[in-house]
């Protein structure tokens, strides 16, 4: 698990704002080289601590976190 910070569509986000601005994050790399953010703990605003989980089949596109550490971005 990686501290991530969140954007959604290019946008950074806050508490206020549909996702939170920073949280922790498992993210999963295909062969194909396509990278799937499989868990994370940015909640929708009014679900407390439960996880979100983001990928494509949840409809969650757009939703970019970056990896300040390692300097990493990863899209879903």
């Amino acid at each position: 698990m990686a501290k991530l910070l969140a954007t959604h569509h290019g946008r950074e986000c806050d508490r206020r704002g549909k996702y939170a601005a920073s949280g922790f994050a498992q993210v999963e790399r295909k062969k194909s080289g396509r990278v799937i953010i499989t868990s994370s703990t940015f909640g929708r605003q009014g679900n407390g601590l439960k996880p979100t989980y983001v990928t494509s089949k949840w409809g969650m596109v757009g939703l970019t976190v970056v990896d300040v550490a390692a300097n990493a971005r990863y899209t879903a």
